[in-house]
């Protein structure tokens, strides 16, 4: 946009587009232009800088399993950086969704989980808990993903989000064991 009363030439590009922009800016005047005269016409190259986003964890809801049962979620991620339309600069490529990396936390009652174990297939994006045998209850669980791209993001801005969200462990009534008779 462009304010006459100002002189200034407002360019504001698309969310997330970065790469160059070609600007053509034309001055006249509206006035009586004698013979001779004619616009005036500038042409320069915007570049706008490529910043990398963090990458965004789909929402887990709280979820639950049975108890001996594992606990298995394909997690979805997104990263607007993998948008080959939007990162044209060729000095900072885009980010294929393989190149994420995944840590898992567990938590009971704010201290490390010891009822559960839990792992990241970063391959298939498949989050696995296992519970150990018999136990229930609550396990607090904190996923953080990070594109592992070293593109600078500015200020004050990391490369990883997390999100977290409670498994509960229901109880199964287990079946009775006869461990001795005599006679």
């Amino acid at each position: 946009s462009v304010d006459n009363d100002l002189d200034v030439l407002t360019i504001t590009p698309v969310e997330d587009f970065n790469g160059d922009i070609l600007v053509t800016v034309t001055v006249s005047d509206d006035n009586d232009i004698p013979d001779g005269y004619e616009d005036h016409i500038t042409i320069f190259t915007l570049t706008v800088n490529s910043l990398n986003d963090t990458p965004i964890i789909e929402p887990v809801t709280d979820e639950d399993t049975d108890e001996d049962v594992d606990y298995v979620y394909t997690l979805v991620t997104t990263d607007i950086d993998t948008d080959i339309d939007l990162n044209t600069d060729p000095t900072d490529l885009p980010y294929d969704l393989a190149n994420l990396i995944y840590t898992v936390e567990l938590t009971e009652d704010g201290d490390v989980a010891t009822h559960a174990a839990a792992s990241i297939d970063q391959g298939t994006d498949e989050l696995t808990i296992v519970p150990v045998p018999d136990f229930n209850g609550e396990i607090d669980v904190k996923i953080t993903v990070n594109d592992n791209d070293p593109t600078d993001n500015g200020p004050d801005e990391d490369n990883e989000s997390f999100y977290e969200f409670t498994l509960m462990v229901n109880p199964i009534n287990d079946p009775p064991v006869f461990e001795s008779f005599m006679l």
